[in-house]
């Protein structure tokens, strides 16, 4: 259909493309695409690997008093 008014497939490929409001910026910085859908999976995960993070950091902190109350435990009962 494009051949039909004188339109070469290239041309309408690249229409397509810049009607992509992103595009010309994308364009213009030769930086890739990623689209918005994409990038909203990706926030999700890095926001559930932050929750985790913060999770075992909590972790960590309970279990080294645990392991700063046993060794003062134990130098008292080494000490009587």
């Amino acid at each position: 259909m494009p051949r039909q008014h004188g339109i070469a497939p290239s041309q309408l490929f690249r229409c397509r493309k810049l009607s992509n409001p992103g595009a010309l910026q994308a364009e213009e910085a030769d930086k890739s695409v990623v689209p918005v859908f994409r990038l909203q999976g990706i926030a999700a995960q890095v926001r559930s690997l932050q929750g985790l993070l913060a999770e075992k950091s909590l972790q960590d902190e309970i279990l080294k008093e645990a392991m700063e109350a046993v060794e003062k435990n134990e130098k008292g009962l080494c000490s009587s």
